[in-house]
């Protein structure tokens, strides 16, 4: 019964692997909080099982210890962030400047911007943890690792086909939502083509693995069919040449070009490992290449262009643009190198440094190391690297060995070259579907890496011995006896990961399911028009019941924008319109309290507020938060002009470079807003230090007098 129960935990995680990129790459709240959920019932489910003695194996332990330690750094690091406890001198001085305008008593300041980001992004940290945990663990068994392997061998084969499909029927479409980028690509599941390309390069590179070990899968194990050989090498050429093609017609280069890297490694990886026959080797590369190229001559047209302008600078500026994001990434990593600005909370921190040359929204560096830099700090990011190192250190230790399973060290080590190369110019491995693909692959790769003779001498926790000849427990370092006596070691992190991951994607997915339905469509219709006052209401209520268990600003900002489209639904008395927009203050004032580093949040509240010396308060928090968003620039100047003789002179000062930006990208529509409110002289004042722009709003003045 108890052994049943451990098949059913391990089939439920294989689905969970195979079916995390399916919604959207699992890059939306209700995906990722119901990897976590399920996650975290499997770890908690395993450990009981192993406690109640129906795990079969013995679990990794020996080795285990130290990666777990360093890896450990990282979350606890981030929970630090969003804790109000720490010192005052390590806090982000924007909760300082939030709490003058907001008032002291309720603002609590924290290192992190977004404290509920924050939490998500540990959720999503642990959840990775929490698969790499249980691929290790059920890895342990030699059939259970091929069975996974095959598996997202087979998803990948599935997500080729679908994405295949919408291409050469010209359906530009994701799910059941139009695509509204990379049209003319292969995407499947996901958004992002160039995220596609690194999950498709994953299955690619288990099914040529899985291919070229297909006929010594089974030897000296049982005697088997030639036929048997046949069928699995037919189904996985076929699943690595759907891959393949999938792959080329993302037309992404970095897919492309990170995913020949992890094959080459694969491959010499195999062919030096010392365990296949060395001519099979040899003519097996050969052919993997030669199909390739066939392959890359029939579908890789656009991706050969692609890769012939690789380090040449487009008319847009992508190269350039890209350098400069992440020269702002190193200024912002300069200004907190040790503490971080909150891990999940790029896209808040990156826009108070974004520069007037990176326009447009980023919620991500391109350079994973990078952006955990910047989230994280350094000391806390070396130590989530170092940890991952020492595993890939027991992937390679493991190949010195020469068994028969050197295809998943192997596996291990190619898939770890293609998602680490890649890491370095997007961020495809911050999807959840990715990397749940990869930390399964990874656990599954170590699973045989670290020894199990240190638990091996205990069945479950305190029970009989299962095998003998044991290591002697007082060999071990005294640091990991408490867990060999107990026998209990990886069973009760298993629990431990998995009971804080509950305690986190519980409120998260009942958040996440609350708000589900409703999005921007329940307050707005196609053409944008303001529906009923019943669909606000439920909007609202759906909203509020998920600010209850996720204390997120999005939430409250949500509610606030509800309550101003009542104004639109309907003609209201004075009276009740005041009340709606007081309501409408009141969820702004709570979502700043819970991130301050909106600045279309602050916009929106300076427009709420009358007292000019509180709209001049929190039009400074709007420039602190986001001083180059081209969307804000207009709403902002058309403020300050209002009340100009009431700004502090410091506020007058950044202004300055807000009416440049203005006189640049509006021209006439803002010297004509000049015009009507009479603050012509205050803006050639403003521009006097830039001449240029200076002459160029007194022709556009001119010209408006004149017609």
């Amino acid at each position: 019964m108890l052994f049943r129960f451990y098949k059913i935990l391990f089939w439920i995680f294989v689905a969970l692997v195979s079916a995390a990129p399916l919604f959207f790459g699992g890059n939306q709240p209700a995906a990722w909080s119901g990897l976590a959920f399920v996650t975290a019932v499997v770890l908690i489910g395993w450990g009981t099982a192993y406690a109640l003695g129906s795990y079969r194996r013995p679990p990794a332990s020996v080795g285990l210890w130290a990666p777990v330690a360093l890896f450990a750094v990282a979350p606890v690091w981030a929970f630090m962030q969003m804790s109000p406890l720490t010192p005052v001198s390590w806090q982000n001085p924007v909760w300082r400047h939030a709490a003058d305008v907001l008032g002291a008593q309720e603002v609590q300041s924290r290192i992190s911007l977004d404290p509920a980001g924050t939490e998500t992004a540990i959720m999503r940290l642990l959840t990775y943890a929490g698969v790499f945990l249980l691929a290790l663990q059920f890895g342990q068994d030699r059939s259970d690792r091929g069975r996974l392997i095959n598996a997202i061998a087979i998803a990948g084969l599935m997500y080729a086909v679908y994405g295949l499909s919408l291409y050469f029927s010209g359906t530009e479409m994701v799910l059941w939502v139009n695509k509204f980028a990379y049209i003319g690509d292969v995407t499947s599941t996901f958004y992002n083509r160039n995220s596609y390309a690194t999950y498709a390069g994953l299955g690619l590179l288990c099914a040529v693995g899985l291919l070229l070990s297909a006929p010594f899968e089974n030897v000296g194990l049982t005697a088997e069919q030639p036929g048997h050989v046949l069928r699995r090498c037919i189904w996985r050429g076929i699943a690595a040449i759907c891959v393949a093609a999938a792959l080329l017609l993302t037309h992404s280069r970095a897919g492309f070009v990170c995913t020949g890297l992890g094959l080459m490694v694969l491959l010499i990886l195999l062919g030096t490992s010392g365990t296949l026959p060395r001519h099979y080797v040899i003519v097996s590369i050969g052919a993997v290449w030669a199909a390739a190229a066939l392959i890359f001559v029939l579908l890789g047209g656009r991706t050969a262009e692609g890769l012939a302008t690789i380090g040449v600078v487009q008319p847009s500026g992508g190269l350039e643009l890209r350098l400069e994001v992440y020269r702002r990434v190193l200024h912002a990593l300069g200004e907190a190198p040790l503490l971080g600005t909150g891990y999940g909370t790029f896209a808040d921190a990156f826009r108070a440094n974004q520069g007037a040359v990176v326009e447009g929204f980023w919620d991500h560096a391109h350079n994973t190391y990078l952006e955990n830099a910047m989230e994280l700090g350094i000391p806390a990011t070396v130590c989530l690297l170092a940890a991952v190192g020492g595993v890939i250190s027991a992937c390679a230790k493991r190949l010195q060995r020469r068994d028969q399973d050197v295809l998943y060290p192997c596996l291990g080590l190619a898939v770890t070259v293609q998602v680490g190369t890649h890491a370095f110019f997007d961020f495809s491995l911050e999807m959840p579907g990715i990397a749940v693909t990869y930390a399964a692959l990874l656990g599954t790769a170590c699973a045989r890496s670290w020894s199990t003779r240190g638990s091996a001498h205990l069945g479950s926790c305190g029970g009989r011995s299962r095998t003998e000849g044991s290591e002697h427990v007082g060999s071990r370092p005294p640091w990991t006896r408490i867990f060999a006596r107990a026998g209990c070691g990886p069973p009760a992190l298993a629990c431990a990961v998995g009971l804080v991951l509950l305690a986190l994607a519980v409120p998260h997915s009942v958040a996440a399911f609350m708000t589900l339905p409703g999005g921007p469509t329940a307050i707005a219709d196609r053409n944008g028009q303001a529906r009923g006052l019943d669909a606000i209401d439920a909007y609202i209520s759906r909203q509020q019941t998920a600010a209850r268990w996720v204390d997120d600003g999005q939430f409250w900002a949500n509610i606030a924008m509800a309550n101003l489209n009542r104004l639109d639904s309907r003609a209201f008395d004075p009276e009740v319109a005041q009340t709606v927009v007081n309501e409408a203050t009141a969820a702004l004032e709570r979502s700043l309290r819970r991130k301050p580093s909106d600045p279309y949040i602050w916009t929106r509240l300076a427009l709420l507020r009358r007292d000019p010396v509180e709209i001049g308060k929190a039009l400074n928090l709007s420039l602190l938060a986001g001083p180059v968003e081209w969307n804000l620039v207009l709403p902002r100047c058309r403020l300050a002009l209002r009340i100009w003789p009431r700004l502090d002179t410091d506020l007058r000062l950044r202004f300055r470079e807000q009416f440049v930006m203005a006189t640049m990208r509006f021209g006439e529509r803002f010297a004509d807003l000049a015009l009507r409110l009479d603050r012509v002289q205050t803006v050639r004042d403003a521009l006097d230090f830039d001449q240029d722009q200076r002459h160029r709003f007194e022709a556009m003045i001119a010209n408006l007098r004149r017609s």
